[in-house]
């Protein structure tokens, strides 16, 4: 008997609708690391929530909140500098340098996990050898080095 099963990563694996969202067989906070492809209306079905409804309304507050001129997401397509991260999140960069764990410095600085861990891994690539800590004018600001 053959077990294998195939699995078309563009289509839902439930009912071969367009793929919309990669779900988690078993929760990622439970150690799950296999996801299946699921459309919008399955996703909803499996946690007993309604996500079309729940995108078309977010676009539509979005596009809303753009004709009021209250939109503050960035430009669609637009990037920022690695300089103008580290400027928007100082106080992340702040806590990492002063080696916070990742929960410490959600709970310092109100910004996500998602958040930390970004400005986590851009320092890293940078390397943290890179940023110098200075105090200016009467406040602490952090500064990407220019000399070597």
């Amino acid at each position: 008997m053959n077990n294998t099963i195939t699995i078309d990563l563009d289509k839902c694996f439930e009912c071969g609708e367009p793929k919309q969202d990669m779900h988690h067989v078993i929760p990622k906070s439970k150690g799950g690391k296999k996801m299946i492809p699921l459309c919008a209306k399955c996703h909803g079905l499996v946690h007993g929530k309604d996500f079309v409804k729940h995108r078309t309304l977010l676009l539509e507050g979005i596009k809303r909140a753009k004709e009021l001129g209250k939109y503050k997401g960035r430009k669609k397509g637009t990037m920022y500098t690695t300089e103008e991260i580290i400027i928007k999140y100082i106080d992340v960069v702040e806590q990492l340098l002063n080696k916070k764990s990742l929960r410490q410095i959600v709970k310092i600085t109100n910004k996500s996990l998602g958040t930390v861990q970004k400005i986590k891994k851009l320092l890293n690539d940078i390397g943290e050898d890179t940023i110098t800590n200075h105090n200016a004018i009467g406040h602490t600001c952090t500064q990407l080095c220019t000399s070597t």
